[in-house]
């Protein structure tokens, strides 16, 4: 217990005055870069890249010559101490990576977009030490490869690529990024949509291969998932609803459905943000995963209390259920392990759906300092069982984060760290982990 205090106030150390970050999505435009003023009239009649009005017009040639070249670079630094209430699992790694991108400029709506990512260890493997296991590898290839179509409100994308659809787990908090092998058309604005997917294959950010697997076994082939989802917002004098509504299908797995509304008052003191939302789910087909019948709700309330910083508070109940897995949680293929995604009320280090039924309850403030800090704290409480006969798992977890942005010559370039502390009644043990991440992206 001596150590354990010890690496906690030593880590405690470490951390303070570490900001975070978030990253700054920026593009460098191929005819930017190589865009040029000249006084020779020879060249400034030529048709060459360095001409805006060639890039302007549609062309097979323009097509490539005027796409658009982006790309991140991502250290990350995980350092664990009694990893998930594992006694002297102390994890230690370093890797760097990322991956660079090219998309073609559009013809008649329709471009295509490639990109390639790599992960690289910079510290020794020592087969006597415990590692990250998801940046403990050295891998890379092919990531991104689709084709495009866009016109007026259709959005259509085949081929592998990032999804941001409810539970299938787009997060980001890695060096590789978590691709799928799919279809997704959608119709509408931000707010007002349909939206259609379908996932053939899937690449976990532990990976660098498309598998018929997901993030629940890498074993076990399956045929993939459907999904269809809609989403409408409606404005009143002084109010706004926002509502979004899925159905969703894994194959042999279990079928889920998904509803969400926000009401917020923009012009109340406080902005309030008031949040409801209903998850359901039912095993089908094979089962693979034995029954993963489900029923949850949750609320949740945000309030933007200072400048640029906002208070949220929020609430679910998972109804238990000794016949299914994890006592009733939700079974989500994709993002078992990852993340809680659209849980109201979830922890950072561990995800809601994975540690069983009951009531989850979370507490945070966030917010901007200045243009480029943004800093944050985070409390949850997890009052799980995943199953009937285990004690209540009772966890909470608490995390600090910030984030700063450079600016000037260093723009592009970011640092962030997550620092949290996790306990439980059930561990004798405190379970402690921080994350350090430089980020470049251009």
């Amino acid at each position: 217990m001596y150590k354990s205090r010890m690496k906690l106030i030593k880590y405690i150390g470490i951390c303070v005055g570490i900001f975070a970050t978030s990253v700054v999505q920026a593009e460098v435009v191929v005819k930017d870069i190589l865009n040029s003023t000249t006084s020779n009239p020879t060249t400034q009649n030529s048709p060459t890249l360095n001409s805006t009005t060639q890039c302007q017009s549609e062309s097979l040639e323009n097509t490539f010559l005027c796409g658009k070249i982006s790309g991140r670079l991502n250290t990350l630094y995980y350092s664990t101490h009694n990893a998930y209430f594992v006694p002297d699992l102390n994890q230690d790694t370093i890797t760097t990576g990322g991956f660079i991108k090219y998309e073609t400029q559009p013809i008649a709506g329709l471009s295509a977009g490639f990109s390639y990512a790599g992960q690289w260890r910079l510290d020794d493997k020592d087969p006597n030490k415990a590692e990250v296991t998801e940046l403990s590898q050295d891998k890379d290839g092919l990531a991104e490869a689709y084709l495009d179509w866009r016109n007026a409100d259709w959005k259509i994308r085949l081929g592998q690529q990032s999804l941001d659809v409810p539970f299938v787990g787009h997060y980001d908090w890695r060096v590789m990024p978590p691709l799928f092998r799919a279809a997704d058309v959608q119709y509408g604005t931000q707010h007002d949509y349909v939206r259609a997917t379908w996932i053939d294959r899937f690449k976990s950010y532990a990976d660098d291969q498309f598998e018929k697997t997901s993030r629940y076994s890498s074993e076990i082939e399956t045929d993939g998932m459907w999904s269809i989802g809609a989403a409408k917002s409606f404005d009143f004098a002084d109010q706004k609803l926002k509502t979004q509504a899925w159905y969703q299908s894994y194959t042999d797995y279990n079928r889920l459905a998904y509803l969400e509304a926000h009401l917020q008052w923009e012009d109340l003191p406080y902005q309030p943000d008031l949040g409801i939302q209903a998850m359901w789910s039912e095993s089908q087909g094979k089962e693979l995963a034995g029954s993963t019948d489900h029923q949850g709700v949750g609320i949740s309330l945000a309030l933007k209390i200072l400048n640029g910083m906002t208070f949220k508070t929020a609430y679910n109940y998972i109804k238990p259920n000794e016949d299914s897995y994890l006592n009733g949680a939700l079974f989500t293929p994709y993002m078992i392990y990852t993340a809680s995604g659209p849980y109201f009320a979830q922890p950072f280090f561990t995800s809601t759906q994975d540690l069983g039924a009951g009531h989850a309850a979370m507490l945070s403030i966030e917010g901007s300092l200045n243009e480029q800090t943004y800093v944050g704290a985070n409390y949850s409480f997890m009052h799980l069982t995943e199953a009937d006969d285990v004690k209540n798992l009772n966890q909470s977890e608490y995390v600090i984060y910030g984030i700063y942005n450079f600016d000037g010559g260093l723009k592009g370039w970011s640092i962030a760290n997550f620092f949290g502390v996790v306990t439980s009644p059930r561990f004798e043990d405190v379970f402690i982990q921080n994350r350090l991440g430089l980020k470049y992206s251009f």
